[in-house]
């Protein structure tokens, strides 16, 4: 953090009213020094000095600050010149040049008057190298003797120790300074940052809450006979429903990209699955455009240690703005392995289509991080989207970058490099792959906690599909209250309740039951609430809006199991 040019003059303008009246009373010490050990020769040259220093001083103080300082090293470079050769080397008066250089870095703002402490420096070098290079005897001037030489080392030394208490004083305070303003502004930052993350949670919870009723109700009525005039509809709005929700989590991670809260949670997936799944919603949305969908993977990809949840939505964010700026042809995705190593597989996912393309122009401007918020500061005909930079803060947690090959009215490419760990499944992959003949949720008992009714409505027809039993909760002290009443064999939590929150509400209940899982059904995508699950004895999170069958294979999971 720098400091404002108003605060910073300020500083600068004090220190050299101090420095001065030290200069001052430096040459009146050595007046009276000179005095007292009769060494008068050339005092005029004291006279002098005290003299331009006092006009410095007084230029300094009604505002003159700039020619105060630049007639204050002038008259301080001229001063230790000419004593330096009327007391000699053996003086040790020429070490007054080094705190003259050091001294510039504190009467001047090297942010912004650096010319002058490079001038200044320059300067002091070169008076020192003329003296040097002759011996300290220059225009005949005459030097004081072998006794008074000793007499003014001592002095000369003693001065230059206060000299460099003064500088080392200056210097100390003003880091203190410097640490303080930072440390504040620092303090500020994460006050601020902390208050927009929870003004993301409080509204990402506000949007989630009555998007989860539309996204399961959607999904009821597709499940439940719709007539056929109907199904346009109801797909309608799952598709919107999950572009809102694509937007809403692209915004908060691109939130939390920007603090650098993002991060990776890797885990063994079976990737060619996920995305052959991810393929039939993607090749639905062509259809509803007339667009025609190609998938093209490679079937004898192994499977691979990878964040599945943040590589899908690198992938949906590419397949999506590719649908969306196509609007004639083919939109395809390719997944390829190009590694014959046994311990890594390097796979190439390229995303093509047939639309209007980019100029080289634009893709510079796409790709370039200094623009990583180009989407959304973009005029309407130019927009790419939030998606794009979402795509590149996840790749570049992945150790790659997004390519673009694309030119005008013939299509783009966006393509990108991952290189990945071979994974072989473990109990908690392969648990998915089981036949579902050996799944049995028939008669199980749920608890449902919400006191949201239509949560309550929407999570109690997914399940009763399942023949399950659903007992229902208004809040936290209700759930605890049923617990000790009855057995049941898992319990959806949910967390922001009236009463008693979910998460004392398990506190409670793990008291006297340890055993029974208990999720956690919430739309807070806060770190703290994931932090916290165990802390209180919560099994897992089911972030709102749930997939109804991610869901059910969750409590599959859980106690589906004879």
């Amino acid at each position: 953090m720098f400091l404002s040019k108003n605060k910073s003059s300020q500083i600068i303008k004090k220190t050299t009213n101090i420095i001065c009246i030290w200069s001052l009373v430096f040459v009146f010490l050595e007046i009276g020094f000179c005095y007292i050990f009769n060494i008068t020769n050339y005092i005029e040259g004291y006279y002098l000095a005290f003299l331009l220093f006092s006009i410095a001083f007084f230029l300094n103080k009604v505002n003159y600050t700039l020619l105060a300082r630049i007639l204050f090293f002038i008259n301080l470079n001229a001063f230790v010149f000419f004593f330096s050769l009327v007391y000699g080397k053996d003086s040790s008066f020429e070490y007054f040049f080094t705190a003259n250089i050091s001294m510039t870095f504190f009467l001047f703002s090297f942010k912004r008057e650096k010319k002058y402490v490079y001038f200044f420096g320059i300067i002091t070098f070169l008076l020192w190298l003329v003296l040097y290079i002759n011996k300290f005897h220059l225009f005949n001037i005459a030097q004081i003797n072998g006794v008074s030489k000793k007499i003014v080392y001592i002095n000369v030394i003693i001065l230059l120790l206060i000299a460099s208490v003064i500088q080392l004083f200056f210097f100390t305070r003003n880091n203190i300074y410097h640490f303080n303003k930072n440390k504040k502004a620092e303090q500020k930052a994460l006050e601020d940052s902390k208050e927009k993350t929870n003004f993301l949670n409080t509204m990402s919870h506000e949007i989630r809450t009555p998007l989860n009723a539309i996204n399961g109700l959607s999904y009821i009525l597709k499940t439940e006979n719709p007539e056929k005039h109907q199904v346009n509809y109801i797909d309608s709005l799952l598709y919107f429903g999950k572009n809102l929700m694509t937007l809403l989590n692209n915004v908060l991670d691109y939130s939390k990209y920007q603090s650098e809260k993002l991060v990776l949670d890797s885990k063994p997936n079976n990737i060619v699955e996920t995305i052959k799944k991810e393929a039939l919603n993607y090749q639905k949305e062509c259809e509803n455009k007339g667009l025609i969908f190609k998938l093209d993977i490679d079937d004898t990809i192994p499977n691979v240690e990878i964040d599945s949840k943040k590589f899908g939505s690198v992938v949906d964010n590419l397949v999506l703005n590719a649908i969306k700026f196509t609007h004639n042809g083919n939109v395809s995705l390719s997944v390829k392995n190009i590694s014959k190593k046994k311990d890594n597989v390097v796979l190439t996912i390229t995303v093509k289509d047939t639309g209007e393309g980019l100029s080289k122009n634009k893709q510079e401007i796409i790709l370039d991080k200094k623009n990583d918020i180009y989407g959304i500061t973009q005029n309407k005909d130019q927009k790419i989207g939030l998606g794009i930079p979402i795509v590149k803060s996840i790749l570049h947690l992945m150790n790659s970058e997004l390519n673009i090959k694309s030119k005008p009215r013939l299509g783009s490419s966006f393509y990108f490099t991952l290189n990945l760990n071979k994974a072989a499944l473990t109990k908690e992959v392969e648990i998915h792959e089981i036949n579902n003949n050996n799944l049995k949720l028939y008669g199980k008992r749920v608890l449902l906690v919400d006191d949201n009714k239509i949560n309550i409505l929407v999570a109690k027809k997914c399940l009763e599909k399942e023949k399950l039993v659903i007992t229902e909760a208004n809040n936290g002290l209700e759930a605890v209250e049923k617990m000790q009443q009855q057995y049941f064999d898992i319990v959806l939590m949910d967390i922001q309740m009236p009463i008693l929150n979910g998460f004392e509400a398990t506190k409670k209940i793990r008291t006297f039951n340890k055993n029974t899982p208990i999720f956690a059904l919430s739309a807070s995508v806060l770190q703290d609430v994931k932090e916290d699950l165990h802390t209180y004895g919560l099994n897992g999170l089911i972030l709102k809006p749930f997939n109804p069958e991610e869901l059910i294979n969750t409590l599959k999971k859980h106690i589906g199991y004879e």
